[in-house]
């Protein structure tokens, strides 16, 4: 795991959005007000979640769509794993791999620095690409923290399972629908969505 260090002082969100080392490294923000870099991102996952940029252009305007670049605060907690013992989530500040904005959330944040704190605005969708390396964070501390802070609609891409998890927020609980191969996701957030699981699971051609 790549180690936490500690800025000059203890970072809350809005200096944590501001922070600059003069480095190209991208950090996530701990509970307390360390941070820790984040690892590069395999080249694949990166083209997917192109792709489903293209997508989604198809429905709201690219100006609400964020890939890889805007943070979102989120709340430290503690999560029940499978195996019945609990983990400490001690990430304060996430950066999924896209998200989409509600107009309200980007009138919120234009003209600022990249990140959405609490008391603002909540994405319509968040979207995390699975790397191997770390999937069950996908499935188990984001999942936990996105929908502690109530975001509607949450997917996980998943090339090495072959899945799409779909999660969509009903009575403050995500309800899951997981979509292979054929099968034509469906968003509560886009009706009018006709992509299959293969097709956003799979690199589009140059």
């Amino acid at each position: 795991m790549t180690a936490a260090y500690l800025p000059t002082k203890p970072l809350d969100f809005k200096a944590y959005l501001a922070y600059d080392d003069g480095s190209e490294g991208r950090y996530e923000l701990l509970d307390n007000g360390e941070l820790i870099e984040l690892s590069n991102e395999n080249d694949i996952n990166i083209n997917l979640a192109m792709d489903l940029y293209e997508c989604l252009k198809q429905f709201v305007s690219r100006r609400l769509i964020r890939m890889n670049a805007t943070a979102i605060e989120v709340t430290p907690m503690s999560v029940r794993l499978d195996n019945g013992r609990t983990r400490q989530v001690r990430r304060k500040a996430r950066i999924p791999d896209l998200m989409v904005l509600t107009k309200a959330g980007f009138e919120q944040i234009r003209g600022d620095y990249s990140g959405i704190s609490l008391d603002q605005n909540n994405p319509v969708l968040v979207v995390e690409v699975v790397s191997e390396s770390n999937s069950d964070e996908d499935y188990t501390d984001k999942k936990a923290q996105y929908e502690a802070r109530s975001i509607p609609e949450y997917w996980i891409l998943d090339r090495h399972q072959e899945v799409v998890t779909v999660l969509i927020l009903q009575y403050d609980r995500y309800q899951e629908s997981c979509y292979r191969g054929g099968d034509v996701v469906q968003s509560l957030a886009f009706p009018d969505f006709s992509v299959t699981a293969e097709k956003l699971l799979t690199e589009d051609d140059v």
